[in-house]
């Protein structure tokens, strides 16, 4: 029915698995073109602290990470240089297509 499709698009959808944590420090101006590129690459920005720069913690899945970072690497002209900081396995709410 319609109220139970819409109690199950308001719960959200979660994805447990292993996740590289990454450090990615990037510019203000580069800040919405390395959102784009975590999200196209399944990422998730977990935690934003803005400074002189932005400084970005990143999730990204496994096996992705080295990919993630050549991307951001040539869209910056090689002046984003991200940081693995580990590996974790969590549970992370992810978007998904709506069905209609």
């Amino acid at each position: 029915t319609k109220g139970a499709k819409d109690a199950l698009l308001a719960a959200g959808t979660s994805v447990e698995r292993l996740w590289d944590r990454l450090l990615v420090p990037c510019s203000y101006a580069q800040f919405e073109r390395v959102r784009q590129e975590t999200e196209k690459r399944g990422g998730v920005i977990e935690d934003t602290d803005y400074g002189a720069d932005v400084m970005l913690t990143v999730l990204t899945p496994e096996g992705e990470t080295t990919g993630y970072l050549a991307a951001l690497t040539e869209l910056s002209s090689g002046s984003i240089k991200g940081e693995k900081l580990e590996r974790v396995f969590r549970s992370v709410p992810v978007k998904v297509p709506e069905i209609k």
